[in-house]
């Protein structure tokens, strides 16, 4: 479902950087967070913490996550990282679930997934390639 049109008298406040985890991953198999260099191998745990730290905050602080390619990225390893990704909001799911609800995220209602969604949104943005490379 989409979102209810803003209301055009609304002030719309700008996100702050803080908000945001860049993920890029250029054509030589680079894959930059932030503008650090990071193995695929270490991106989930990564995240995972930084996705930690903002669950108990406010929707307006939590966490987005932008990956961005090159025209020329290898497609394994945006998977790859794709996946990490997607890994590090399961591993904080099913954390969340354990401690909040005693059962494995499968296992819960759909008031306590409401209620996680709510917490623990999954907020990934797929950026396109910049033009011509």
């Amino acid at each position: 479902t989409l979102p209810e049109p803003l209301d055009p008298e609304q002030e719309v406040a700008p996100m702050s950087k803080d908000r945001f985890i860049t993920v890029n991953i250029n054509e030589n198999g680079d894959v930059l967070i932030s503008g650090e260099r990071m193995a695929v191998a270490n991106i989930q745990d990564f995240l995972t913490k930084k996705i930690e730290e903002r669950v108990e905050l406010p929707k307006n602080k939590k966490l987005l996550i932008s990956i961005k390619t090159a025209r020329g990225t290898d497609y394994n390893l945006y998977i790859q990282t794709l996946d990490a990704i997607k890994g590090a909001y399961f591993d904080v799911h099913e954390a969340y679930c354990q401690r909040k609800f005693g059962k494995a995220k499968y296992q819960i209602d759909k008031a306590e997934n409401d209620e996680l969604k709510e917490k623990i949104p999954v907020a990934i943005s797929l950026a396109e390639p910049d033009a011509g490379k």
